[in-house]
């Protein structure tokens, strides 16, 4: 607020959320304010400079007070691991085993992250869902979880399609009393079976339980 202040812009039009999203979106994705390119569409417009500038400021002003936030803590983790080769060294010598949980919500900074901290003889595990992606807004790219089996090959899925933790029937996608299943294309190769509650409407991941009197429906996909 006190950058949008000095600079005499109006907080109406440079709303100071908006203004942090763009700035925690670029550092997100690795970039400094000097690394920043912007579309053409942008460069039409004076707010997408502007908001650069006022990038540059905000990380001029975090170096005179010493200052971190969250991401800039990432970043200046990636840029020492990046250009410091004896110490990326040391930091894979030191992790044998990488386990990430909710990795459809790692930024493309945390990817490049657990890139470099992975060496040669390390063993790197990741649980998700590209479909639970929820944090698009705040700089995640679900495409990570989906380039993982390439950027770590070889490697082994496993895909969990069942629920445990509640009293279930099994449907293995055949028609069976009072129930049926309907799976779209997108998740038919995916589903061997699911496992649902015949209690009231649950969502489960990407499975929706509808129960119509005595007859239950199960759509898997959009909804």
């Amino acid at each position: 607020k006190r950058i949008l202040k000095e600079r005499g812009l109006n907080q109406k039009e440079f709303a100071p959320r908006e203004v942090l999203s763009f700035i925690e979106g670029c550092k997100g994705r690795g970039e400094r304010a000097d690394d920043v390119k912007l579309e053409p569409w942008q460069m039409q417009k004076q707010y997408y400079p502007c908001l650069l500038e006022i990038y540059r400021d905000y990380e001029n002003a975090l170096k005179r007070s010493g200052a971190c936030d969250y991401t800039e803590l990432l970043l200046r983790t990636f840029e020492v691991l990046r250009d410091d080769a004896e110490t990326r060294e040391m930091m894979q010598r030191h992790f044998s085993e990488i386990l990430i949980d909710e990795f459809q919500d790692t930024s493309t900074l945390q990817f490049r992250l657990v890139r470099l901290l992975a060496g040669p003889d390390c063993h790197v595990t990741a649980v998700g869902d590209d479909d639970q992606s929820i944090y698009g807004g705040r700089g995640a790219d679900f495409r990570n979880i989906m380039n993982f089996p390439k950027t770590f090959s070889p490697v082994k899925v496993v895909t969990l399609v069942r629920q445990d933790m509640m009293k279930r029937i099994v449907l293995s996608g055949e028609t069976v009393p009072k129930a049926s299943v309907d799976i779209s294309p997108k998740y038919a190769g995916r589903i061997a079976e699911v496992a649902v509650d015949l209690g009231d409407a649950v969502s489960l991941g990407d499975v929706l339980l509808r129960q119509d009197t005595k007859d239950v429906s199960i759509s898997i996909g959009e909804n």
